[in-house]
């Protein structure tokens, strides 16, 4: 049986840069950086770019999450610490993100740096030794279409979900594998679609 694949392969769309924007306590001005420390009581408003359009995912510390482009938590403490990530997803499916580094000065409540080694799912490419770790553009059946790794008739490599290597082929060809999940991999960038 010939899959579909919920993808548009010859688009040639990109995410959009995504310019980060926070300010504590309502001062005046934004700043554009990315690693933010405050006193605990502070509050805080993290509003990235761009200003319209699209689709912003949040997630954070304590299992924060958010739909909104702009978030703004008060009286922060340091059990808010950590990394509050944004995903933006634009109108042609493809997704940019950015993360900000947040760091509440409180005694009671130090800031740890989490261990991320246990949690490594990368995809080796042994044949040029660099590794890419299997997160980012979304290709899911159901969903907006996805941001194409390359152009129409370019070669990708293909893995199954637990990073073994299937082949390569062009990426449109991806349509005729076998019902299932897969990630597409093309230099550094990599893809995860729904084949059905």
């Amino acid at each position: 049986m010939v899959a579909e694949i919920s993808t548009n392969f010859g688009a040639s769309s990109k995410p959009d840069s995504i310019i980060p924007y926070s300010k504590i306590n309502n001062n005046e001005g934004w700043s554009t950086a990315t690693e933010i420390s405050l006193s605990k009581g502070d509050s805080l408003s993290i509003g990235p770019h761009p200003w319209e359009g699209g689709r912003w995912v949040w997630s954070g510390p304590n299992n924060f999450t958010s739909t909104n482009r702009e978030i703004h938590i008060s009286k922060m403490d340091g059990t808010m610490s950590g990394y509050y990530k944004a995903v933006h997803t634009n109108a042609s499916g493809c997704e940019g993100s950015v993360t900000f580094k947040v760091v509440v000065d409180d005694p009671a409540h130090p800031f740890v740096e989490p261990d991320t080694s246990v949690n490594d799912t990368s995809v080796t490419d042994t044949s040029s030794h660099d590794s890419t770790t299997a997160i980012g553009l979304r290709g899911l059946a159901g969903g907006a279409p996805a941001c194409p790794l390359l152009g129409a008739g370019a070669t990708v490599q293909v893995f199954d979900v637990q990073g073994h290597f299937i082949g390569s082929m062009r990426e449109e060809r991806v349509r005729a594998l076998n019902a299932g999940v897969y990630l597409l991999r093309a230099g550094k960038s990599v893809r995860k679609v729904r084949v059905e």
